[in-house]
């Protein structure tokens, strides 16, 4: 992570810590993401930008802090403010990959709500999990769907 040691080196100073105590700075447990979804379009409307939602999908969830729990609810909102009012989004997959400390994966996936496992023994929970998504690990299809008009 930048600048952990910059940061170790500020907390960890006298002007910081107590006298009788140390102060440990630890990066989080990365759980890095995978997305795919596909928005689904009335005849005739217009494709959105999907790099736009890509990239705010990415920065919604890098700033969710540590949860424990991602929901597709979430993910869902951010879609639905770059589509118009008769589109959809479905068919939600989030995968993701926990990187262990010691080096190992725990793989987790969902459809509804990505739940970080509770393992002390791998220093893995919600406290110590932050999910990471990168815009180039979002698939998104775009398909028409015949909606009728009320």
């Amino acid at each position: 992570m930048p600048l952990l040691a910059d940061i170790q080196t500020l907390v960890g100073g006298r002007a910081y810590r107590s006298a009788a105590g140390d102060i440990l700075v630890k990066a989080p447990i990365p759980c890095f993401l995978s997305l795919s979804f596909t928005i689904q379009l009335k005849q005739g409307q217009a494709t959105p930008d999907t790099g736009e939602i890509k990239t705010q999908l990415a920065r919604t969830v890098n700033r969710y802090g540590f949860t424990g729990r991602l929901p597709a609810s979430l993910l869902s909102d951010v879609i639905h403010n770059h589509l118009e009012d008769v589109a959809a989004v479905s068919s939600v997959d989030m995968f993701g990959r926990i990187r262990r400390p010691d080096l190992t994966y725990k793989y987790i996936r969902d459809t509804e709500t990505l739940i970080v496992p509770d393992e002390p023994e791998n220093m893995l929970s919600g406290r110590t999990v932050a999910f990471l998504l990168d815009p180039n690990d979002i698939a998104v299809s775009v398909a028409t769907v015949a909606i009728a008009d009320v």
